[in-house]
């Protein structure tokens, strides 16, 4: 399995995406920057779970999410999804604790986006 370090190398790289990527089961497109850290760290069944859980938050007015996925030394995962409510305050919409994964660990960041045809899942340097 790839290092936190090296993961973090890797996706640094990532500034923008020139394919999207439809998930199999679901309406969720992503990026090539998600593409490649689902690949490298093992965590195609965090498109599943974002294609299948959290689709429905950036339907009707909130276009738009931040997504954390926060993995520890015990192998254990919270990813934890916020929105900007109507007063401005930054709320979290969704919470999944997870209790084992090989995923690299560290905090890794996504963003959510529904562009008014499809909904995309990036990371925050593809933005």
């Amino acid at each position: 399995m790839i290092s936190t370090e090296d993961l973090r190398h890797e996706l640094a790289h990532c500034t923008g995406s020139e394919n999207w990527y439809k998930h199999s089961l679901t309406a969720l497109v992503y990026t090539d920057g998600v593409k490649l850290f689902a690949e490298k760290a093992g965590a195609y069944w965090l498109l599943d779970i974002v294609g299948t859980e959290m689709l429905k938050l950036v339907r009707g007015d909130d276009r738009f999410a931040s997504i954390t996925m926060t993995v520890t030394e015990g192998n254990k995962v919270v990813i934890v999804a916020r929105q900007v409510d109507a007063n401005g305050d930054d709320v979290t919409t969704y919470t999944k604790p997870i209790e084992y994964t090989d995923c690299p660990v560290g905090e890794w960041k996504f963003f959510l986006i529904n562009d008014g045809e499809q909904i995309v899942m990036l990371l925050i340097s593809e933005y």
